[in-house]
């Protein structure tokens, strides 16, 4: 039976009531209900997002040691490179499918540590491995425990956290898996690829341990009519002598109001598909915008261009870029609110993709070509080979940054325009006719032209775009679509539409990440960022029509909002 929307003289229409007033000894207990143990169970989590972003990274530094490895059973080819970088994708969009059962059948806590097994045994696989299909393998189990836990943490942690820091501690899923990215790029200068897969069981032992002892989700508990349960869990989360007697009724009554499982009839109803709707657009858009693809050869493309500084330390600069934007996002968005910083970072992303590629359009773009001086030609996660000529031109990364305003926005987006205007019209000339970048071609002989080899502080241009690009996601499509998508899902289609959100998301990496050169080769590098460009433009228009502003709102709240039935969202 579906559920009737609310008219406007339902007293439920004010979607938004007030919480009464906190009596005196309630005040005294405020920092201390968001400061202990919520924040414990927090972090025993969100240790599944750092072996994640652990995992997604660990073919940079692997696979270039496998391609000049001397047993032949281990030695990579480029198809086979390709397929061991991006076969994890598809493990985490199986993974993400999973958790469409999982997450409501065993809960979200045990599906989390349910993760850890097939975790556990992909990095034995690759620490131990005498052969590619153990590889394979064991970076497809490590895929699926990335989508697991990417589907079933943001909802656990949305669940438990408290509504005037549920945005500190809905992007804290993000922040980890970019703490898991750094850690293993600054393992990576040290450790050999087999100690870089045991280093990668140690947070998942922490996480299983440190889970056993912390709650299920009240509202999980209160679906499945384990009352009792659930109170015990909310007195454990916000203290033990703290009044949560407003809060169990807020989730007690949301719960009532809804059957424990989705009917299709139901799903018919605007006020449980429009979230989900918003939520699978929002993953899907937020891919598009192309972080995958650059992520993957981002080593590599330093390799070839960056001349001051090792292309390590340059990966491992703006892992630490990202880990300090992802921070500062977290601090943010409960005072900015997630539309803000979703318009500024959408906005900027949009002005400085388009502007920089309206000044190359004119222009063919710097050689990428194998073989070709100057091109690229390390191999990178994804199987590509690009030559190691580290002086040669370089093609600027379409750079983006996310500020606390729009003014600060408009100021970075200004400096890198200029910046990578001033690069790209005085920079070297490209070596073939439209830039391609293929894994065979070489420019014919003869047409080879002088380089204009660029030097000193020059050089870091490419560094520089590239860390206003990751800043601009990380502080604002990376970790608040996943909190949005937690946020807004209704209660009883949490857990599968999660699972939805995860396998969408992962699905279009995997898409974009194996056409990424074929577009490249066909047409040129300036046409995917041309694409992606366009995708922000999508983005932002998306964002200001169809996606709520919940900052310091209740998760009922929220649901209550699309049960209204109104059409604008919450300011």
């Amino acid at each position: 039976m579906q559920e009737p929307l609310l008219g406007a003289e339902a007293p439920d229409y004010d979607t938004f009531p007030e919480k009464p007033p906190p009596s005196p000894g309630e005040r005294t207990r405020v920092g201390a209900l968001q400061n202990k143990k919520v924040f414990l169970a927090t972090f025993a989590a969100v240790l599944g997002n750092f072996s994640f972003g652990y995992a997604l990274v660990y073919t940079s530094p692997v696979i270039p040691a496998l391609e000049h490895s001397l047993d032949p059973n281990l030695s990579l080819t480029k198809t086979q490179a390709s397929w061991f970088g991006s076969v994890f994708t598809l493990g985490a969009a199986a993974g993400g499918l999973s958790a469409m059962v999982l997450n409501d059948l065993l809960g979200r806590k045990l599906s989390i540590m349910f993760s850890a097994v097939p975790s556990a045994a992909g990095y034995a696989l690759m620490a131990g491995a005498h052969g590619l299909w153990m590889l394979l393998l064991g970076r497809t189990l490590t895929g699926f425990a990335g989508g697991l836990t990417a589907a079933c943490i943001p909802v656990y942690v949305s669940e438990i956290a408290p509504a005037g820091v549920r945005g500190a501690l809905g992007a804290t899923p993000q922040l980890m898996a970019v703490f898991g990215s750094l850690s293993l790029y600054a393992l990576g200068l040290r450790l050999p690829w087999r100690w870089l897969a045991v280093a990668g069981e140690g947070p998942v032992l922490v996480m299983i341990v440190l889970l056993s002892f912390m709650p299920n989700s009240p509202r999980f508990l209160l679906s499945r009519g384990r009352d009792s349960e659930a109170l015990q869990a909310l007195a454990w989360l916000r203290g033990a002598d703290a009044d949560i007697r407003w809060e169990f009724e807020q989730i007690q009554d949301n719960v009532r109001r809804q059957s424990s499982h989705l009917s299709w009839a139901e799903a018919r109803d605007p006020h449980v598909y429009r979230p989900i709707v918003i939520a699978l657009l929002m993953r899907f858009l937020q891919q598009l915008t192309g972080i995958t693809p650059i992520l993957v050869y981002l080593q590599s493309i330093f390799d070839s261009t960056a001349v001051l500084l090792p292309p390590e330390d340059d990966a491992a600069i703006v892992g630490a870029v990202r880990l300090l934007s992802v921070l500062i996002a977290a601090l943010t968005m409960d005072l900015a609110g997630r539309k803000a910083l979703l318009f500024v970072s959408g906005e900027h992303r949009l002005l400085t993709g388009t502007h920089s590629l309206l000044q190359q359009l004119p222009r063919a773009l710097p050689a990428l070509a194998v073989g070709a001086p100057g091109g690229l030609g390390q191999t990178c996660p994804g199987g590509l080979r690009l030559p190691s000529n580290r002086r040669g031109p370089r093609h600027p990364e379409r750079s983006a940054g996310a500020r606390g305003s729009k003014r600060a926005g408009a100021a970075s987006m200004f400096a890198a325009n200029l910046t990578l205007g001033l690069y790209v019209h005085f920079g070297p000339k490209p070596l073939t006719p439209n830039g391609t970048m293929g894994l065979e071609s070489v420019p014919p002989a003869g047409t080879e032209q002088p380089l204009a080899t660029p030097t000193g502080y020059l050089t870091l241009v490419p560094l520089l775009a590239t860390m206003l690009f990751i800043m601009g996601y990380a502080m604002g499509w990376g970790p608040i679509t996943w909190l949005l998508m937690s946020e807004i899902l209704p209660l009883r289609a949490r857990g599968v539409a999660s699972g939805l959100c995860v396998l969408v998301s992962w699905l279009t990496a995997f898409a974009l990440t194996k056409s990424f050169l074929l577009v490249v080769n066909a047409f040129g590098l300036q046409v995917p960022f041309f694409f992606f460009a366009a995708v922000c433009s999508v983005n932002l228009a998306f964002t200001g029509c169809c996606v709520p502003e919940t900052k310091g709102r209740s998760l009922e709240q929220i649901e209550a909002f699309f049960r209204s039935g109104r059409r604008s969202f919450l300011r």
